[in-house]
């Protein structure tokens, strides 16, 4: 009996925990990936979804952004909330893409995302489907299994955060000191001014054996190594920043 009456919840669970594509609201693109040859056009579906969750939280519409690899067929995806009141982040996950600010680096067997904004991140993806449709499809499937994780506000995916600040990892003979510093000047100028770190780009990935090279881009280039597990070997300074702007004072007209 109690057997039963744990089905009868489990069921009734399932059928309360839904996730609805909203019709006609998927589109595709290609953004520019990287491999061991260089670049690789990758395919984007992206679609809005209508989330019910299994233990009450409130309804959400998520957009759904799904990369696909037509080359090796591994898949990555990306949820983010569409509400009424964040209609903002619509197209952002293809937009930060585009910019690359996020890059995706196809390996022969996996997919490898490195995003770079206030910190550099890094995730592998290994699963696969045969077709953009397919992985659309598994990518919805994985988000619906993993309903109860994010009504707990839990990620469905492991994301690896480098702390590329680390100043015993800055090669160049440079003072803690003279670190910070080169950092601060990597996204500003005027250390009082605010400097979003939406000017973060990723100009480069490659792979030297098993470790990672990457080319990050600001107000100068900055060589980041890291190894197969993505933690920090070294920081280099690559690139001079431009050259400061002359102070003139300001000529008001005469009277």
């Amino acid at each position: 009996m109690r057997t039963t009456h744990l089905m009868l919840t489990l069921v009734s669970v399932s059928l309360m925990a839904q996730v609805t594509p909203q019709a006609s609201s998927e589109s595709k693109d290609e953004i520019s990936g990287i491999d061991s040859i260089g670049a690789r056009t990758l395919t984007t579906s992206r679609l809005t979804l209508d989330v019910t969750y299994p233990r009450g939280k409130k309804q959400e519409r998520l957009e759904l952004t799904v990369v696909h690899d037509p080359k090796g067929g591994y898949y990555l995806w990306h949820s983010i909330n569409v509400n009424s009141d964040q209609l903002g982040n619509v197209g952002n996950r293809l937009k930060v893409m585009k910019e690359r600010r996020v890059v995706v680096f196809a390996e022969p067997t996996s997919l490898v995302e490195f995003a770079f904004g206030d910190v550099l991140a890094a995730s592998v993806w290994r699963r696969r489907a045969e077709t953009a449709d397919a992985a659309v499809s598994a990518s919805i499937d994985e988000i619906r299994q993993g309903l109860a994780l994010l009504e707990d506000g839990r990620s469905l995916k492991a994301t690896k955060l480098v702390p590329f600040l680390d100043e015993k990892k800055v090669s160049g003979g440079k003072t803690p000191v003279e670190v910070r510093k080169m950092w601060q000047e990597f996204r500003c100028e005027d250390f009082n001014s605010f400097c979003p770190s939406t000017n973060n780009t990723i100009a480069s990935i490659t792979k030297q054996g098993s470790n990672w090279r990457l080319l990050l881009r600001n107000r100068f280039d900055v060589e980041v190594i890291l190894d197969q597990n993505f933690d920090l070997i070294s920081v280099t300074q690559s690139t001079l920043p431009p050259p400061e702007k002359p102070f003139t004072l300001p000529v008001f007209p005469k009277k």
